[in-house]
């Protein structure tokens, strides 16, 4: 059984936090879909300032834990390559941390179809592990599971091919970043717990992942 953590803490946190300080205020009164929800973690900090909120995963464990924390959203078990909605229905679409976990070859396929659910002049939000030799190198689930990592270039390739035209990229964490994932996977994959909840460890985290760095690499683009 997957083992899915009812509370986002450190890492996972700070990661998310990190994702709606790129993207900025695009969530004030939009219709958003979120792709690879997991258990809601993104969703709790737009939850109140979207007009709606609905969240995409294909871990069905994972949903259960969303719909129980989060009752104002709505969560559906969908895969992004076949996404059960009508084209045009949504203002921003969220891909955070998902990219880098499709077969390979695959992303187009995957952005085209959001593209499609995308209203006109619409947000795609997006986020991957850089490409920096020492961020693959420190990164558990590439080193034992080729997790992939993209170049901010690769990544604006990727959006313009599907039809997007990126505004802007960033790159972002440091080595308190790639420390706390793997600090994060240890408790997620071998103690199967959720990470302790140290406050000054989440902020420490926060802080990292926000500053211009190697680790994460984040792109916002839009539908012409």
């Amino acid at each position: 059984m997957t083992f899915v953590s009812s509370v986002d803490t450190g890492e996972a946190a700070a990661r998310n936090r990190a994702c709606l300080n790129f993207a900025g205020d695009i969530f004030a009164a939009r219709d958003v879909l979120d792709v690879g929800c997991w258990s809601g973690g993104f969703v709790s900090l737009i939850d109140g300032v979207a007009k709606s909120i609905t969240a995409v995963d294909v871990e069905p464990a994972a949903l259960a834990v969303a719909r129980d924390n989060f009752p104002s959203a709505m969560f559906i078990e969908a895969s992004v390559f076949d996404l059960p909605f009508e084209a045009e229905s949504f203002d921003v679409v969220t891909l955070w941390a998902v990219l880098e976990h499709l077969s390979s070859d695959s992303e187009i396929a995957a952005l085209r179809e959001i593209r499609r659910v995308l209203r006109p002049r619409g947000y795609l939000a997006v986020n991957v592990p850089n490409a920096h030799p020492v961020a693959k190198a420190l990164d558990p689930i590439f080193l034992f599971k080729g997790h992939r990592h993209y170049t901010p270039t690769q990544v604006e390739e990727l959006l313009a091919r599907s039809g997007f035209t990126p505004e802007k990229t960033s790159v972002q964490g440091g080595i308190l970043s790639l420390m706390s994932f793997v600090f994060f996977c240890f408790w997620k994959y071998l103690i199967r717990k959720p990470e302790p909840s140290w406050p000054l460890y989440r902020r420490a985290c926060e802080w990292d992942s926000m500053r211009v760095g190697y680790v994460e690499a984040y792109a916002l683009a839009r539908k012409e």
